[in-house]
């Protein structure tokens, strides 16, 4: 089966000016992801999707082979990001004539992500019948235990059951999607609406590699675990 690499990486972001040509050991973020795309088996072609034109010198600089100009209404904040990958897929194929059976997104906010992980969610992928894979990492918070909502100025339990639970180990286990990698194939994205339409898979993934840079604090952490 073939596939391709798909590095998403809009200019705009709320949480970090140009988060994602921030540096961790003097490589960018985006730098960081396509670098890693290039140990994946069987050399992919590797592809970035982006609007911003700093992004895509910066991508040329680390030598990705094809870059894909993402329209205005798809690089804000409220852009569902199964519709870049839609994207992505029509244009490899009108454009580029060039057609896969499925892709590999490695959103450049992983930068702690091992090669290893890649491969284990391929890996897993290759071995069942799944649309998607997607990557997941133990909560640190469970909403059966020590996560509240607030309602007439009083706080409850985000979710209340008639099982009372005193401790972590008794609630209900709970993981984080982190954006280490996600595995689609490529008809299941045009045809869908939403990535979890169909039969997901999953690939738990460590925590010390599954930060998500989403702010200044996050990416402070993921300096010094990189080091």
């Amino acid at each position: 089966m073939n596939f391709f690499v798909l590095i998403c990486a809009r200019g705009g972001s709320k949480g970090i000016k140009n988060k994602n040509l921030k540096k961790i050991n003097k490589k960018s973020l985006i730098g960081i992801s396509i670098d890693l795309a290039k140990k994946i088996n069987n050399n992919p072609i590797i592809v970035v999707s982006t609007d911003s034109l700093k992004i895509q010198k910066e991508a040329l600089k680390h030598k990705v082979d094809i870059i894909i100009k993402r329209p205005k209404y798809l690089s804000t904040d409220s852009s569902p990001e199964i519709l870049t990958w839609k994207h992505a897929i029509n244009t490899l194929k009108k454009k580029y004539n060039l057609k896969f059976d499925y892709l590999i997104s490695l959103p450049p906010t992983s930068p702690l992500r091992d090669i290893k992980d890649v491969h284990n969610c391929i890996n897993h992928y290759n071995n069942n019948k799944y649309d998607g894979i997607i990557t997941i990492s133990e909560s640190n918070r469970n909403p059966y235990f020590n996560m509240v909502k607030i309602k007439n100025k009083k706080v409850k339990l985000l979710f209340d059951s008639n099982k009372k639970i005193f401790r972590r180990q008794d609630a209900v286990k709970t993981y984080d999607i982190n954006t280490v990698a996600y595995i689609f194939r490529t008809n299941y994205i045009s045809n869908s609406k939403s990535l979890f339409d169909g039969n997901i898979g999953y690939t738990i993934i460590p925590k010390e590699r599954s930060i998500d840079i989403d702010e200044n604090l996050d990416l402070k952490i993921a300096r010094v675990l990189k080091n």
